[in-house]
Protein backbone atom coordinates (compact mmCIF):
# COMPACT_ATOMS: atom_id res chain seq x y z
CA UNK A 1 0.00 0.00 0.00
CA UNK A 2 1.75 3.17 -0.77
CA UNK A 3 2.11 5.97 1.78
CA UNK A 4 -0.07 8.32 1.08
CA UNK A 5 -2.75 5.65 1.34
CA UNK A 6 -1.71 4.27 4.46
CA UNK A 7 -1.43 8.07 5.95
CA UNK A 8 -5.21 8.38 5.00
CA UNK A 9 -6.35 5.16 6.94
CA UNK A 10 -4.43 6.46 9.67
CA UNK A 11 -6.27 9.45 9.99
CA UNK A 12 -9.29 7.90 9.38
CA UNK A 13 -8.90 5.42 12.04
CA UNK A 14 -8.03 8.88 14.68
CA UNK A 15 -10.94 10.68 13.61
CA UNK A 16 -12.92 6.81 14.23
CA UNK A 17 -14.79 6.96 17.54
CA UNK A 18 -17.57 4.25 18.94
CA UNK A 19 -21.04 4.83 17.35
CA UNK A 20 -19.85 6.58 14.30
CA UNK A 21 -18.08 4.46 12.02
CA UNK A 22 -19.56 5.16 8.73
CA UNK A 23 -20.75 8.26 9.51
CA UNK A 24 -17.87 10.63 9.62
CA UNK A 25 -18.12 12.52 6.62
CA UNK A 26 -14.86 12.68 4.74
CA UNK A 27 -14.46 14.94 1.76
CA UNK A 28 -10.83 14.59 0.46
CA UNK A 29 -9.98 18.02 0.45
CA UNK A 30 -10.40 17.43 4.54
CA UNK A 31 -8.94 14.44 4.43
CA UNK A 32 -5.75 15.13 2.87
CA UNK A 33 -5.53 17.62 4.88
CA UNK A 34 -5.24 15.55 7.94
CA UNK A 35 -2.76 13.31 6.40
CA UNK A 36 -0.33 15.77 5.05
CA UNK A 37 -0.95 15.01 1.19
CA UNK A 38 -3.04 16.95 -1.45
CA UNK A 39 -6.81 16.58 -2.19
CA UNK A 40 -6.02 14.38 -5.37
CA UNK A 41 -3.73 12.18 -3.64
CA UNK A 42 -6.25 11.93 -1.06
CA UNK A 43 -8.91 10.89 -3.63
CA UNK A 44 -6.67 8.66 -5.13
CA UNK A 45 -5.69 6.74 -1.79
CA UNK A 46 -9.55 6.44 -0.80
CA UNK A 47 -9.74 4.27 -4.34
CA UNK A 48 -7.12 2.59 -3.42
CA UNK A 49 -7.91 1.82 0.13
CA UNK A 50 -11.63 1.34 -0.86
CA UNK A 51 -10.58 -1.83 -3.86
CA UNK A 52 -8.07 -3.09 -1.00
CA UNK A 53 -10.94 -3.68 1.45
CA UNK A 54 -9.80 -1.27 3.98
CA UNK A 55 -13.05 1.16 3.89
CA UNK A 56 -16.60 0.63 2.55
CA UNK A 57 -18.58 3.77 1.01
CA UNK A 58 -21.82 4.32 3.13
CA UNK A 59 -23.17 7.17 2.06
CA UNK A 60 -22.15 8.84 -2.02
CA UNK A 61 -21.32 12.37 -2.39
CA UNK A 62 -23.01 14.38 -5.05
CA UNK A 63 -21.80 17.16 -6.95
CA UNK A 64 -23.33 20.05 -6.26
CA UNK A 65 -25.29 18.85 -3.70
CA UNK A 66 -26.41 19.49 -0.03
CA UNK A 67 -25.58 16.31 1.59
CA UNK A 68 -22.31 16.73 2.10
CA UNK A 69 -19.23 14.73 1.65
CA UNK A 70 -18.89 11.19 1.45
CA UNK A 71 -19.19 8.37 4.24
CA UNK A 72 -16.98 5.66 4.84
CA UNK A 73 -16.87 2.84 7.25
CA UNK A 74 -13.72 1.18 8.54
CA UNK A 75 -13.95 -2.47 7.98
CA UNK A 76 -12.18 -3.87 11.35
CA UNK A 77 -14.81 -1.96 13.09
CA UNK A 78 -18.47 -2.39 13.38
CA UNK A 79 -20.71 -0.40 10.77
CA UNK A 80 -22.63 2.05 12.88
CA UNK A 81 -24.25 3.40 9.85
CA UNK A 82 -26.27 -0.31 9.01
CA UNK A 83 -25.56 -2.08 12.10
CA UNK A 84 -23.32 -4.58 10.06
CA UNK A 85 -20.23 -6.60 12.28
CA UNK A 86 -16.91 -5.72 11.16
CA UNK A 87 -16.11 -7.53 7.53
CA UNK A 88 -12.54 -7.89 8.09
CA UNK A 89 -12.70 -7.74 4.11
CA UNK A 90 -9.06 -7.02 3.40
CA UNK A 91 -7.79 -9.62 4.70
CA UNK A 92 -9.52 -11.16 1.73
CA UNK A 93 -7.37 -8.89 -0.66
CA UNK A 94 -4.21 -10.59 -2.87
CA UNK A 95 -1.63 -8.81 -5.12
CA UNK A 96 -2.83 -9.48 -8.43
Amino acid sequence: MPPSARCCLIAMMMKNRPGLNGLISWPCRELGRAAGISKDRAARALQELEEKGWIVVTRVALFGSRNGGARYALTMFPNDADGKPASFAFEAWTEK
